[in-house]
C-alpha cells in the first residue's frame, strides 16, 4: 500500500514538473553548449545521477573557437570545464551527485555553477520513473582589465573599471526521466529561480532566466557486437528552438564512433574507446562551424574522461539485536 501511495506521489509530482517546465519554457536562455551532452548525463539532468547504481566521476572539457582571435577582447579561448561526481547506492532508490562548471571568454566575463544534486529512481511499468532537484551557487565573474564596454551608459563600466568581480547567487534545477531498456526520455529546468546578481548600481544588476532542456536516446542491437545509439536534445534559446541530433555507432562494447549535428551552428565528429575493463571511458569531438563564418574560428575541440566507480552499499542500523555465537549454542 505504502508503495502504491509512492508511486502516486511520484507520477503526480512529475506531472507538476511538467506543467513547470511549460510554464518557464517561453523565457530561455542557452547555457554553454556541449557536443558531447548525451555522455555527460549529470550536467544534462539532475534525474539522472546514480541511475541503475552506477557511480563515476567524470571531467569534461571544451575548446570553443581554437585559435580565435578578438580584435578588441583581452586574448585567450573560449572555454567550458565540467567536473562532476555521480553516486548510485546499492538497494536504494536514490541517487547523489556533484557538480562544477567553469565557462570563460576572452572579454572577461565568466559563468560558474557549483551544485549538489539528488535523485529518486522508481520502478513504473516497465521503466524507472526518476525525479531529480539540484541546488547550488552560480556565479558571474567580470575582469574588468580586459572587459570592454560596449555602450558609453553601461552602468557596469565604473564599476568595474581596472577590478575583478564576482556575485553570486543561489541557483536551483529539476529534472524528470522515464527510462526502459532500450530508450530514455527525460526533460530538466535550470534556473528555475532566475539568479539575480546584484552589483552597487541598481541598473547593473544581471540573471540568469531558466534554460529548457528536453532529451533522449535509444539503444539499437544491430548485432551482438554492434550496437547503434541515436541521441537528441531540444532546448529553448532567446525564443528560438535550438536541435542536436546524433548518433553513434559502439563495437564490442570497448569503441565507439558517431557525429552530431547543431542547428544554425555546426557539425561534430566524435569517438570514444574504454579502457581497464570498461573501468576508465575516454571521448573526443571536433565541430566544424557553419553559421556566421567570418566571426568565429571554424573547429572547436572537446574531451572527456569519465572513471566508473562502484556502487556504494548503505547500511542502516537495525534494533534487532545480533546473534550470539558460543562453542555449542546460538543464542537470538
Amino acid at each position: 500500500m505504502l508503495c502504491k501511495k509512492t508511486k502516486c506521489s511520484l507520477v503526480s509530482f512529475s506531472f507538476i514538473l511538467i506543467l513547470t517546465f511549460l510554464f518557464f519554457s517561453g523565457n530561455a536562455q542557452q547555457n554553454p553548449g556541449i557536443s558531447l551532452y548525451s555522455l555527460n548525463t549529470a550536467y544534462l539532468n539532475p534525474a539522472s545521477v546514480g541511475f541503475n547504481g552506477e557511480s563515476h566521476a567524470q571531467i569534461h572539457y571544451r575548446n570553443q573557437w581554437t585559435q580565435y582571435q578578438s580584435s578588441y577582447d583581452g586574448s585567450g579561448n573560449l572555454g567550458t570545464q565540467i567536473a562532476s561526481l555521480s553516486l548510485g547506492f546499492k538497494d536504494s532508490p536514490l541517487g547523489a551527485g556533484l557538480l562544477y562548471m567553469n565557462d570563460l571568454t576572452p572579454s572577461g566575463v565568466g559563468l560558474q555553477f557549483i551544485r549538489t544534486q539528488l535523485a529518486y529512481h522508481l520502478e513504473v511499468g516497465s521503466g524507472t520513473l526518476s525525479v531529480g532537484t539540484q541546488i547550488g551557487l552560480s556565479s558571474r565573474s567580470f575582469d574588468g582589465k580586459v572587459f570592454r564596454v560596449r555602450e558609453p551608459n553601461d552602468p557596469l563600466a565604473n564599476e568595474l573599471s581596472g577590478k575583478s568581480i564576482a556575485k553570486s547567487s543561489l541557483d536551483l534545477g529539476l529534472g524528470l526521466m522515464y527510462s526502459r531498456e532500450k530508450w530514455s526520455l527525460g526533460a530538466s529546468l535550470d534556473h528555475l529561480n532566475a539568479p539575480t546578481f546584484a552589483f552597487l548600481s541598481p541598473d547593473a544588476q544581471t540573471k540568469l532566466v531558466s534554460v529548457l532542456s528536453v532529451n533522449g536516446n535509444a539503444n539499437l542491437d544491430l548485432s551482438e557486437q554492434i550496437v547503434l545509439n541515436p541521441f537528441t536534445q531540444l532546448r529553448v534559446y532567446q525564443g528560438q528552438l535550438l536541435l542536436d541530433v546524433g548518433m553513434r555507432i559502439e563495437f564490442a562494447k570497448m569503441f565507439w564512433v558517431g557525429g552530431n549535428f547543431r542547428t544554425d551552428d555546426a557539425f561534430a565528429g566524435m569517438l570514444g574507446f574504454s579502457v581497464w575493463k570498461k573501468k576508465i571511458d575516454f571521448g573526443y569531438a571536433i565541430d566544424q562551424t557553419f553559421s556566421n563564418q567570418t566571426i568565429k574560428a571554424p573547429l572547436s575541440h572537446e574531451f572527456f574522461i569519465r572513471f566508473n566507480l562502484p556502487s556504494i552499499g548503505l547500511k542502516f542500523k537495525s534494533n534487532k539485536p545480533l546473534p550470539i555465537n558460543t562453542p555449542r549454542f546460538k543464542i537470538n
